[in-house]
């Protein structure tokens, strides 16, 4: 139990600390803003190596001032779970003495009760006596619905401080989640930084070559996805409709399928680019659901900014954690392995695989299942979870007006 003295004191001294928390997180966002504010300037300039180093370091910044902010709110709910317990636990203490006084209440009743008017009469020096006595008795009538009201109010009050303590340690967790992935993100742009600076040596054209590098690879996905699904919303709805939903036996969890236009990062750019996850994320979505799936606590947001996609659009990590690729850098073969396929998904290994359209770009789903009749069913990170490849097939086809083909797979165990 908390100690009783000074308890006044204890919760004014922990509002005064909630209020500065407050005020000190209003200073960081604005720091935060005005870092982001450069950040924003830099891209919208020539792409230059002395440009990029400078977006990095706001970045990281702006990163550092984030965690800041973070464990400010982590500080803040925890100053603000005390006073609740403060809160809680004085509301049990005058709960305890208003029940208290409404037993002394009703013991005097009922000894009251059992006297009659008459007893009080004889027992009064004058009626001015009877009358006081008989409105005591009243008032004692009275003090026990007070008491009784009150009681309710306070136990109610009990019950919202109750589930908002729970709330506030809610709230806990999830700010020490976003405090670890924050603290991630720190260090893979340290890192992406690092990495720059060695591998240009400071020299303009070999940064000028990264940037062609990752245009190339940007030829080999189908970036305007996004674009074309909004324009031609209607015919995708008709489609959708008409595709047929697998049955639930061959469906995989979605606790670990992610979307690469989720909000939480559509518009994150991937490494040094200026394409967003939204459009070119596919490939980068698909491995964090397998990361994900093998027990890997990963977000593609997040895994845009490590520093092995620092200039990369498309990288398979030969190793992650202790995750395997099994077949890096896995090649484009005319002749796709479909056999293989079937060992990995009957092994419980999801397999990423590619749907090239004609002309050579194309998408990436994860194949998790094979139905019975040989259909096959995927988390696509754009069309939706669980559902055919042959309706993946259909979308990019109708999108693109091309046929498709499957002619890739990356494997890890």
């Amino acid at each position: 139990l908390f100690p009783l003295i000074s308890q006044g004191n204890i919760i004014d001294d922990l509002n005064k600390q909630i209020q500065d928390q407050e005020s000190k997180r209003i200073e960081l966002e604005k720091k935060a803003k005005e870092y982001q504010q450069i950040i924003n300037q830099k891209q919208g300039e020539i792409n230059s190596l002395s440009n990029q180093v400078a977006i990095f370091n706001a970045r990281i910044n702006k990163l550092q001032i984030e965690i800041n902010i973070t464990e400010d709110d982590i500080q803040q709910t925890n100053l603000e779970i005390i006073q609740l317990e403060y809160g809680i636990e004085q509301t049990g203490d005058d709960i305890t003495g208003q029940k208290d006084n409404l037993a002394e209440i009703i013991q005097v009743i009922a000894e009251t009760d059992q006297v009659s008017q008459v007893e009080i009469i004889l027992y009064s020096d004058n009626f001015s006596d009877f009358f006081n006595q008989l409105a005591y008795l009243d008032n004692l009538q009275n003090g026990v619905k007070e008491k009784v009201d009150k009681l309710k109010v306070l136990k109610i009050k009990l019950n919202q401080d109750k589930e908002s303590k729970e709330d506030k340690k809610e709230r806990l967790e999830v700010l020490k989640e976003q405090l670890d992935g924050q603290k991630w993100s720190l260090a893979s742009q340290r890192n992406s930084k690092e990495n720059l600076l060695k591998y240009t040596k400071g020299e303009e054209s070999k940064y000028q070559q990264m940037l062609a590098n990752i245009e190339a690879q940007k030829k080999s996905l189908l970036g305007d996805i996004n674009r074309l699904r909004q324009q031609k919303s209607e015919e995708l709805a008709r489609l959708k409709e008409l595709q047929e939903k697998p049955p639930s036996k061959y469906w995989a969890s979605t606790n670990w399928y992610y979307k690469q236009d989720d909000p939480r990062w559509t518009n994150t750019t991937i490494g040094i680019s200026s394409s967003k996850m939204g459009d070119y994320g596919c490939a980068i979505t698909t491995i964090a659901m397998v990361l994900k799936n093998k027990g890997t606590n990963i977000t593609p947001g997040q895994l845009a900014k490590a520093s092995i996609y620092a200039w990369d659009l498309i990288y398979w990590p030969t190793k992650w954690e202790s995750i395997q690729c099994m077949n890096c850098p896995p090649p484009h073969t005319s002749i796709f392995d479909w056999f293989r396929l079937d060992r990995e998904i009957g092994a419980g290994h999801p397999v990423i695989i590619f749907v090239r359209a004609k002309w050579g770009a194309g998408h990436y789903v994860v194949v998790h299942h094979k139905t019975d009749d040989g259909r096959y069913v995927v988390h696509d990170p754009l069309f939706g979870a669980n559902i055919y490849l042959d309706s993946t097939q259909v979308y990019i086809s109708n999108l693109y007006e091309t046929t498709t083909s499957i002619d890739q797979m990356i494997i890890y165990h």
